[in-house]
């Protein structure tokens, strides 16, 4: 029995231990060139001072091996590829999905979970 739940943990691990999985959500149909260099980054809204459109929403996730900056990291990445001139962070957590009894202790299985909305500028500066 002890050896079923070792197993068990091990597979757990593996599971939730995965690269990290960026989803996009595009809000239009154009295809726009990739962006060279870097993007702004903007924790609000608030702190844009452009006029600017959103095209997607980026979603990533991850097991316990990465990082809220990690998953930041890989997202910039995800919005220069779609063509996107700046992000706005929409936040981070860390969710569980599940877990299992290992003895008699609970092992959750956590995973990052974090998302931004990706903008290109309207206006010519």
């Amino acid at each position: 029995m002890r050896i079923n739940n070792i197993l068990f943990a091990l597979s757990l691990l593996l599971l939730t231990s995965c690269a990290a999985t960026l989803n996009v959500a595009k809000f239009d149909t154009l295809r726009r060139a990739p962006t060279d260099g870097t993007i702004d980054v903007y924790s609000s809204p608030a702190g844009i001072k452009r006029s600017y459109k959103e095209i997607a929403l980026i979603t990533a996730e991850e097991g316990w091996s990465n990082t809220e900056a990690d998953l930041t990291q890989r997202m910039i990445a995800k919005a220069r590829e779609i063509g996107a001139q700046a992000i706005i962070l929409l936040g981070a957590e860390q969710r569980t999905s599940g877990g299992a009894f290992i003895g008699n202790q609970y092992a959750a299985a956590n995973f990052n979970y974090t998302r931004c909305t990706a903008i290109i500028y309207t206006d010519s500066k």
